[in-house]
């Protein structure tokens, strides 16, 4: 078996380093010396003499200077018993490559070099998926233990070889995941992309966005962006961004704060209308948090559900605030007539009584002290959501 190389140069100790093109098989970065092969005829070889290249006589003396015989060809013929895979050494890695859209399946199999820098991994990919641009190419490395994408992409040259791609720790990988992106990737990373999940006012339905602004954006630049974007109830609404993990809410955004620290990688970004009651507070007047919660043991309570906010009046009952949340939630009356009404204080639930006076029990003004709304029925809401981290492409629906 044969095939062709081609001497590309010569290193310091005058190694030459070759390309090894035979039939379908991908150019190859191969270490090579000089040698006296059989019937003493002088080539090159790799330090095992698995391999040997006999270098034409008419390109190549013993006399001739090395750098003469740069970019000629040769015929490369592998030892006896060789693969050619075993031929080309250890640098070479069968790379399964799959779209992060669709992460359990191989979309193809490349045979590269594991010297291959970043740069050419990614011309590589592009020209497999028919992409002119290879800078629209971001690439993702593969969690041995999980088995799944790692969570961050690798950056625009952010490694330097192939083999550095496929390392996790002390395992190697054969797997890499990739997307196409609308923009170059340097363009891409100078933005910040935030995933933010827009609950609308009157509608059961949460939509995903995907806003892409500067880093040094603030986020009342993605509310001025979320506003040309999500659908309103009214032209005039005013919108904030929350901060929402593990059913609670943990932060409501300054408009001031910049979006560069901000990570949606862990945390729910939502963002939703403020109420008009909220504009218009009375001196004694109050927001609080509300979850919804079940008890899982006697001692443990396991929140679940949309956390929300309520404005509690100077002297309102729990009654008066019932009617106010039965309406918010739209819950039907037998269901709601039995879920039960606790104030919760590092994670101890007192149940109230309807003529309870909401306002002498919440004097903190944060989520440490929270109204819990007790049942299991837990309501399906609609999601329209886009998995894609990148994309703006059409949604598809879910149920939750």
């Amino acid at each position: 078996m044969s095939s062709t190389c081609v001497i590309l140069g010569f290193t310091g100790a005058g190694r030459p380093w070759i390309e090894v093109a035979g039939g379908q098989r991908p150019w190859m970065e191969v270490r090579w010396s000089w040698a006296t092969l059989d019937g003493g005829r002088r080539g090159l070889a790799t330090p095992d003499g698995g391999s040997r290249a006999l270098v034409d006589a008419g390109l190549w003396s013993p006399d001739s200077d090395l750098a003469g015989i740069r970019g000629r060809r040769a015929d490369t013929t592998p030892g006896e018993g060789h693969r050619p895979q075993a031929t080309l050494g250890t640098e070479v890695a069968i790379v399964h490559f799959r779209s992060l859209e669709r992460p359990k399946e191989d979309d193809f199999v490349l045979e590269l070099s594991k010297l291959h820098n970043y740069d050419e991994v990614v011309e590589r990919v592009a020209q497999q998926v028919g992409l002119d641009d290879p800078s629209k190419i971001r690439l993702t490395s593969h969690n041995c233990y999980s088995q799944q994408p790692k969570p961050q992409p690798i950056r625009f040259r952010g490694v330097e070889r192939l083999s550095d791609m496929l390392v996790h720790y002390n395992q190697t990988s054969d797997i890499l995941y990739y997307e196409v992106l609308d923009i170059p990737l340097p363009e891409l990373q100078g933005l910040k992309n935030l995933k933010v999940a827009f609950h609308h006012a009157s509608k059961d339905e949460v939509v995903i966005h995907h806003i892409r602004l500067p880093k040094q954006s603030t986020v009342g630049d993605v509310i001025n962006e979320l506003k040309t974007k999500a659908n309103l109830s009214r032209p005039n609404a005013e919108l904030r961004l929350l901060e929402v993990f593990l059913h609670k809410i943990y932060k409501i955004f300054p408009s001031s704060d910049k979006i560069e620290n901000i990570n949606d990688q862990y945390w729910t970004l939502r963002a939703e209308e403020i109420p008009e009651e909220e504009k218009d507070l009375g001196p004694h007047d109050r927001v609080i948090y509300v979850y919804h919660f079940m008890k899982e043991t006697p001692q443990n309570q396991l929140n679940f559900g949309e956390p929300f906010l309520l404005v509690i009046h100077e002297g309102e009952t729990l009654a008066e605030a019932k009617v106010r949340i039965q309406k918010k939630l739209q819950v039907p009356d037998d269901a709601f007539a039995k879920w039960k009404f606790a104030f919760l204080s590092l994670g101890r639930p007192e149940y109230l009584e309807d003529s309870e006076i909401l306002s002498n029990r919440f004097q903190r003004r944060d989520g440490e002290q929270y109204l819990g709304l007790e049942h299991s029925d837990a309501p399906k809401r609609s999601y329209v959501v886009n998995q894609n981290r990148h994309t703006h492409e059409k949604p598809v629906k879910i149920y939750n």
